[in-house]
């Protein structure tokens, strides 16, 4: 699952969703925080409690701007890695009983460095087995947070009257919140 949302506090959201990977027995592969709004984090939860994760993921947040779910088939990928390690332990059986009937010492050397490049090998596929083992057993979330916009007022000074052809100027001041980097502003006439 790949969110992006809208959080109020982007440093607590991040605690609260450590949280919920912790309380569902899953974990927090990482997270990161840009700035006071700006953050990610990646988490793994069990699969079968997937669909709890996101709703107390969607209890968290002010507004999700998009949510993809995605899914991989990987049985093929995990017969044919089972399959090939079972060749390669039959292989080296078959070594190993080559290697009892050796004669020479250039035969048992060339019989042991093949049955350690297999080894090699071998831990290679279980670990791969394993990966897609711990895949298929937890979900991977996504979630990137922004903390959502929030209203600045500004002193704009007192109410003016003016005329139609007449110059008139604006100014107004306001001091932005700690760490506010980007505003904007918007001009209210009243007139629509």
């Amino acid at each position: 699952i790949d969110m992006n949302v809208e959080v109020s506090d982007v440093r607590t959201s991040i605690e609260q969703m450590k949280e919920i990977a912790s309380t569902l027995n899953g974990w927090v592969v990482v997270w990161k925080l840009d700035s006071m709004h700006n953050g990610f984090i990646s988490l793994r939860v069990p699969t079968d409690r997937l669909d709890n994760a996101i709703q107390q993921i969607h209890g968290l947040v002010l507004t999700i701007q998009s949510e993809k779910s995605t899914s991989e088939d990987i049985t093929d990928n995990y017969i044919d890695l089972q399959g090939r390690l079972t060749n390669l332990k039959a292989t080296e059986s078959a070594l190993l009983k080559l290697l009892d009937k050796a004669e020479t010492i250039e035969q048992t050397l060339q019989i042991q460095k093949t049955l350690m490049v297999m080894k090699e090998d071998s831990e290679q596929l279980m670990g791969k087995i394993k990966h897609i083992e711990q895949s298929a057993a937890f979900s991977l979330i996504n979630i990137t947070m922004i903390k959502s916009p929030t209203k600045m007022f500004a002193d704009s000074g007192p109410d003016q009257r003016v005329s139609i052809n007449k110059p008139v100027q604006f100014r107004a001041a306001f001091k932005p919140p700690k760490g506010v980097e980007n505003f904007s502003f918007t001009w209210d006439f009243g007139d629509g």
